[in-house]
C-alpha cells in the first residue's frame, strides 16, 4: 500500500487563497452557492432599508415639515428668550455698578471739603500749638519778672516813703520862703522867692514851664521857597513815663518809671507838613517807600485794606499843603532828617519815646493833656469824634463824645498848645519815634533810648481814626519800619547847642 494521503485541511492551509479556492470549489461546490446566496440576500434588506428610510422621509407631508419648523422655532425662540434675560440681568448688574460709581463720586465730592476742613484744622492746631508753646514760654519769662519785681518791691517802698519825706521837706522850705519873703517885705525888700520844681509824682500842668538860660525859646529851619520849619524848647526834667495801674485802658507795656531828660533840645511845633515834606522830595527827587512799592494803608468804608497808587501825593481823602503829611513810613521820616540835618548844619531826628511823652504831658500826669476824663477834651485835637462816627459808622464806644469837625486829617495849628506850646500831640496822625518797640527797662532811667535792636518801631500820639483808649499820652503802638498809612505822620527835633 502506498502512504496515506495527508488531510485535507492541512492542504487547504499551507496552498495559497486561490488554489484553496479551487480546493474547496472542487470538493465543495454546494458551499458556494450557499454563501453567495447569503451575502445577495443581507445585502439586498439593508437596501430596502435604506429605500425604506428614503421613502418616509419622501412621503413626510409640508405639515409634518412645518410642525418641524415650528417645534425648531420655539427652541430657537427659547434660547434667544434665555439670553435676552441674560443681556437684562447683565444690563441690571451694569447699570447698580455705575450708580455705585456715582454714589462713590459724589461721596468722594462731598469728602474733598471735609479734607480740606480737616487739613485747615491741622494747621489750626498745629499754629496753636507754636502759641501755646510761645504763652509757656512768656507765661514763664513773667514769672521771672514777676520774681524780679517782687525782689524790687521793698526798695521802692522805701524809694515811697522817701518821696513823701521830700513832699514834706518841700513843703516845709515852701512855707519857711514865705516867712522870709513876709520879713523881707516888713524889711521893705522886694520879695521874690525862688521858683522850686515841684516833685515827679505830683507835678501839676504848667502854663508857662521855665526855659533854660542863654537858649531860644524857639527856632525856624528853612527848606526853602519860603517854607520853614517851627521849633521850640522843650527844657531839661524828670517825669514819670508810662500809666499807673488804675488808668483806664492801659496796657501791661505802659509800667511806671522815673525817666530824665537830662539835656534841653527843640522838638517840632506842629506834625510835618505836606509842603514841607514836598521841599523834601523837590529838593531831592526821593520817592517814599508807598511810591516805590506802588500801594500803601488805606481806607474801604471803616476797614483798612491796601490801596494800590495810594502814597503822600495821593490819599483817599483831600488834603492841603498845611495838613500833616501821611502815608510815609519809619524809613521815610529818618530820609527827611537826614536831609534838613545836611541842608541846616543841625543834627535832626526823631524823638525818643522818652522825650516825646516828656513833651506830651508838658508837666502833666492824667491820661491825656486835659485830665483823666476823655469827654473833656474837646478843642484839644483831632480824634475818631462823632464826625468819624457818622462817616465810618462806627460804634459810641469807639469814639469821643465830642465833635471837632473833621473826619480825616486838619490842618497843623487848628487845636489847642499843651503847655509847652506843641499842637497836636494828641490826635491828627500817629507820630514816628527813633526807638525799637520793647518792654521798658526797669528802675530809673536817663535819657532812655529803647532797646538795641527790634524789628518794629514805635507810633505815639494817636490819630484822626482812633478813639479815647489809644488817644492817652501813654499808649504805645508799633509797627514796621516799612509801615505806612493814612493816618501816621511824624515830627522832628533838634539837638540843641
Amino acid at each position: 500500500m502506498g502512504q496515506p494521503e495527508a488531510p485535507r485541511i492541512a492542504n487547504r492551509a499551507v496552498k495559497p487563497t486561490s488554489a484553496a479556492f479551487a480546493g474547496w470549489a472542487k470538493h465543495d461546490t454546494w458551499l458556494f452557492p450557499a454563501a453567495l446566496l447569503a451575502y445577495l440576500i443581507v445585502t439586498g434588506f439593508l437596501i430596502f432599508q435604506i429605500i425604506q428610510q428614503k421613502k418616509g422621509a419622501l412621503r413626510a407631508t409640508p405639515s409634518d415639515r412645518e410642525a418641524r419648523l415650528k417645534q425648531e422655532a420655539v427652541n430657537v425662540q427659547k434660547r434667544l428668550d434665555l439670553s435676552t434675560n441674560e443681556v437684562r440681568q447683565i444690563e441690571q448688574k451694569r447699570d447698580r455698578l455705575q450708580k455705585d460709581l456715582d454714589d462713590l463720586k459724589r461721596q468722594k465730592g462731598s469728602l474733598l471739603p471735609l479734607v480740606a476742613q480737616l487739613e485747615a484744622q491741622k494747621k489750626a492746631l498745629q499754629a496753636a500749638k507754636l502759641e501755646t508753646d510761645l504763652l509757656s514760654a512768656k507765661k514763664a519769662a513773667l514769672a521771672a519778672e514777676v520774681a524780679q519785681l517782687e525782689a524790687h518791691k521793698q526798695p521802692l517802698q522805701a524809694a515811697k516813703l522817701e518821696t513823701h519825706s521830700l513832699v514834706a521837706k518841700e513843703a516845709a522850705l515852701e512855707s519857711e520862703l514865705a516867712q522870709l519873703a513876709a520879713q523881707k517885705e516888713e524889711l521893705g525888700e522886694p520879695a521874690h522867692p525862688p521858683v522850686l520844681e515841684p516833685e515827679v509824682a505830683h507835678a501839676e500842668v504848667q502854663k508857662r514851664p521855665s526855659q533854660p538860660q542863654g537858649l531860644e525859646p524857639a527856632i525856624s529851619l528853612g527848606l526853602g521857597n519860603g517854607v520853614k520849619l517851627e521849633l521850640v524848647l522843650i527844657p531839661a526834667g524828670k517825669f514819670v513815663m508810662g500809666s499807673p495801674e488804675t488808668e483806664k485802658d492801659r496796657r501791661n507795656d505802659e509800667t511806671q518809671h522815673e525817666a530824665e531828660i537830662s539835656q534841653p533840645f527843640y522838638m517840632g511845633k506842629y506834625e510835618v507838613t505836606v509842603a514841607q515834606f514836598g521841599r523834601f522830595v523837590e529838593a531831592t527827587a526821593y520817592q517814599t517807600e508807598a511810591e516805590r512799592d506802588g500801594e500803601a494803608a488805606g481806607l474801604d468804608g471803616h476797614k483798612r485794606v491796601k490801596v494800590n497808587g495810594a502814597n503822600w501825593r495821593k490819599q483817599v481823602f483831600e488834603q492841603g499843603a498845611e495838613h500833616p503829611v501821611c502815608e510815609v513810613s519809619w524809613n521815610d521820616a529818618k530820609a527827611f532828617c537826614e536831609w534838613l540835618s545836611s541842608r541846616s548844619g543841625k543834627k535832626v531826628g526823631l524823638p525818643t519815646e522818652a522825650q516825646w511823652e516828656y513833651a506830651a504831658r508838658a508837666g502833666t500826669t492824667t491820661a491825656y493833656p486835659w485830665g483823666d476824663n476823655p469827654d473833656d477834651g474837646k478843642g484839644w485835637g483831632n480824634a475818631a469824634d462823632q464826625t468819624a462816627k457818622q462817616a465810618f459808622n462806627l460804634k459810641s464806644e469807639e469814639v469821643f463824645n465830642w465833635d471837632d469837625g473833621y473826619a480825616f486829617t486838619a490842618p497843623v495849628g487848628k487845636f489847642r498848645p499843651n503847655a509847652f506850646g506843641l499842637y497836636d500831640t494828641m490826635g491828627n496822625v500817629w507820630e514816628w519815634c527813633e526807638d525799637w518797640y520793647g518792654e521798658y527797662a526797669a528802675g530809673r532811667a536817663t535819657d532812655p533810648a529803647g532797646p538795641a535792636t527790634g524789628t518794629c518801631r514805635v507810633l505815639r500820639g494817636g490819630s484822626w481814626f482812633n478813639s479815647s483808649s489809644t488817644c492817652r499820652s501813654a499808649y504805645r503802638s508799633w509797627v514796621n519800619p516799612d509801615y505806612r498809612n493814612s493816618n501816621s505822620g511824624f515830627r522832628t527835633v533838634v539837638k540843641a547847642p
